[in-house]
């Protein structure tokens, strides 16, 4: 039998929700500086109260493995020119610029990075809005091909599904003991673990994640849907919730198999076992 189900309907049906776990914590460390030529493509901007506005960019990167660097990008009305020095800090690069501030000091523009195949992203936090411009390697289509396996909303990539039980309340990461086999006669609460990696995210935000538990041997199955907190400063977040109840008993022995999707991308399948 095939019971299709919202996590909502079960949660009527005496299984109750543990606790959300928002984000892993911020990674650090260099990243590969994506050197050679680029050219500018598209600029986004994501104003606070939800208007988004895309628009063509045009211009070159210009990046050395020695560390130099020569630009000339026009987007948002604006043309900006620069070449010398950048440096980077962990997933932020940061771009000097010509013309000067109050202070008489050279501007820097500070990007958060991620290379995807032919094309750069660049994050950059401006006041209050987001502003991302998309570069590509010369002679690239305007449009990437489809990576598989990216989340677009954060240029993510699932890095690992996994489970660990709790007693339905939060349950911090280092308290946490993952496995793949679980006693019918003590589970209470299974969670589900999706641990992504992405560049650095400059505002909060949600995913929507669809998981899919098959009870394998009875053919059962019931879906556990939730909405995932991504947190701005981060460079890669863990997506977990999870059900059962108080007393041990709801999940029934055999093997389970888990399908997740994180913004309608699938995720490696899982399982686990409760013996």
């Amino acid at each position: 039998m095939i019971r299709a189900v919202r996590w909502l309907a079960l949660a009527a049906a005496v299984l109750a929700c543990a606790a959300t776990d928002a984000a892993a914590q911020p990674v650090a460390g260099a990243f590969e500086v994506p050197t050679g030529d680029w050219e500018y493509r598209w600029f986004t901007r994501s104003d606070p109260g939800g208007d988004v506005r895309r628009e063509p960019a045009t211009g070159y990167l210009k990046l050395n493995a020695s560390g130099w660097h020569d630009q000339s990008r026009t987007a948002d009305g604006t043309t900006i020119l620069s070449t010398g020095q950048y440096r980077t800090e962990g997933h932020v690069l940061y771009l000097p610029r010509t013309d000067m501030d109050n202070g008489g000091r050279m501007a820097v523009d500070t990007f958060a990075v991620r290379r995807i195949g032919d094309r750069i992203i660049l994050w950059q936090q401006h006041g209050e809005a987001v502003v991302e411009y998309i570069l590509a390697a010369p002679g690239a289509p305007a449009e990437p091909a489809v990576v598989p396996g990216l989340i677009p909303p954060i240029h993510a990539f699932v890095q690992s599904v996994t489970f660990f039980e709790s007693d339905g309340g939060p349950l911090p990461r280092p308290r946490r003991r993952y496995a793949t086999e679980f006693r019918a006669d003590s589970v209470r609460y299974m969670n589900v673990q999706i641990d992504l990696s992405h560049p650095i995210t400059l505002a909060d935000g949600t995913l929507f994640v669809d998981c899919s538990f098959e009870h394998v041997e009875p053919g059962d199955r019931f879906a556990l849907e939730w909405d995932g907190q991504v947190r701005r400063g981060n460079s890669s977040s863990g997506l977990s919730t999870g059900m059962g109840r108080a007393d041990p008993g709801a999940w029934r022995p055999g093997t389970y198999r888990v399908r997740c999707t994180v913004e309608g991308v699938e995720a490696p399948e899982a399982r686990f076992i409760i013996r």
